[in-house]
């Protein structure tokens, strides 16, 4: 819960000065290279397929922009 809450908030004070969709792709991007550096190929691949092939059913709460 602690890094959850300092890695979005400093996600939230980089939405400020650059577009939400930026910030978002840049902690993905992160996210990726930090996996595929601690994962066998094989894992990293199915990780990806996983996520690429999963529904997902569309935000409708409050957002914050």
């Amino acid at each position: 819960q602690d890094i959850f809450e300092k890695l979005f908030d400093t996600a939230m004070k980089f939405c400020e000065k650059y577009p939400h969709q930026m910030v978002a792709g840049t902690y993905m991007a992160i996210a990726c290279r930090m996996y595929k550096t601690v994962l066998a190929p094989d894992e990293y691949a199915r990780m990806m397929k996983y996520i690429s092939e999963t529904s997902v059913t569309p935000y409708t709460g409050h957002t914050v922009h």
